[in-house]
């Protein structure tokens, strides 16, 4: 209802899910493998995995905000 036609509506999804599945979900089961080796927290793995994460979930950001200014 809120929403004003299927391109907008595919646009939200796409630009929800399509980070979090490619590339969220397997920086998360990349840190998960790496803690089974006991690698401390500030090691080059483990603080690569979380600025990439870091800098995905800005630019997921940016584009619903970019997203919900287009339709104001």
């Amino acid at each position: 209802m809120v929403i004003p036609n299927i391109k907008a509506v595919m646009t939200l999804v796409g630009s929800t899910t399509n980070p979090a599945v490619g590339f969220i979900l397997p920086i998360i089961f990349y840190w998960k493998s790496i803690e089974n080796d006991k690698v401390p927290l500030c090691s080059c793995k483990k603080m690569t995995a979380l600025t990439v994460a870091l800098f995905i979930i800005a630019i997921s950001v940016l584009s619903l905000v970019n997203f919900f200014m287009g339709l104001a």
